[in-house]
C-alpha cells in the first residue's frame, strides 16, 4: 500500500499594520492539505486451497488492499461448475467473520473426487471485488495397502 502526500507552497500576501501604520508582512510555506485519496473496491487475492481431504478442504484468501474503507464482508465462492459468481445457481458463499488481512474458511460436505471452483471476495463501501479462480480436487476413498487380503502360503 502505498501513500502520497502533497505539500503545495503558496505565498500568502497579509496586510499587518502597527499602530503607526506600517508593515507588510508576507507568510511563506503556507502548506494546505490535499484532498482525501479517493477510496475504491478492495483488491483480493485467492490462495491455494491446503488440508484437502475426500469430504473437506482449507480456503485461503488475502486481502491485499481495502481500497481506503473498512472491510465489511470477505469470504469465498464455491462451486463444481467454472467461474463461481454470486447469485449464479450451485455456487456456494462461505463467509469469514475473522476480520483479518489473511482469512481462511473450511469447505466442508464436499463430494469425494469432486473437482471444485473457487474465489475469494471482499466487500467495503465501495462495493465488492472477487479474487482469480482456483480449484482443488476431493481425495478418493482410499484402499488399505496391498497386503491387507494377502493369504498365507499364497505368492
Amino acid at each position: 500500500k502505498q501513500a502520497f502526500v502533497v505539500l503545495v507552497t503558496d505565498v500568502v500576501e497579509q496586510n499587518a499594520t502597527n499602530g503607526a501604520g506600517e508593515s507588510n508582512a508576507t507568510v511563506e510555506n503556507n502548506a494546505t492539505q490535499p484532498d482525501a485519496p479517493e477510496r475504491f473496491r478492495p483488491v483480493v487475492e485467492t490462495r491455494p486451497a491446503k488440508d484437502v481431504t475426500g469430504t473437506s478442504a482449507t480456503l485461503r484468501g488475502k486481502i491485499e488492499d481495502d481500497g481506503g474503507a473498512t472491510i465489511t464482508e470477505r469470504g469465498f465462492l464455491l462451486s463444481s461448475r467454472p467461474n463461481p459468481k454470486p447469485g449464479r445457481p450451485n455456487v456456494q458463499r462461505l463467509d469469514d467473520a475473522n476480520g483479518s488481512t489473511n482469512f481462511r474458511t473450511d469447505a466442508l460436505d464436499l463430494q469425494t473426487g469432486k473437482k471444485y471452483f473457487y474465489r475469494a471476495f471482499a466487500t467495503n463501501a465501495k462495493g465488492t471485488s472477487l479474487g482469480p479462480v482456483e480449484t482443488f480436487t476431493t481425495t478418493t476413498a482410499t484402499q488399505g495397502p496391498n497386503w491387507i487380503n494377502a493369504q498365507p502360503g499364497v505368492a
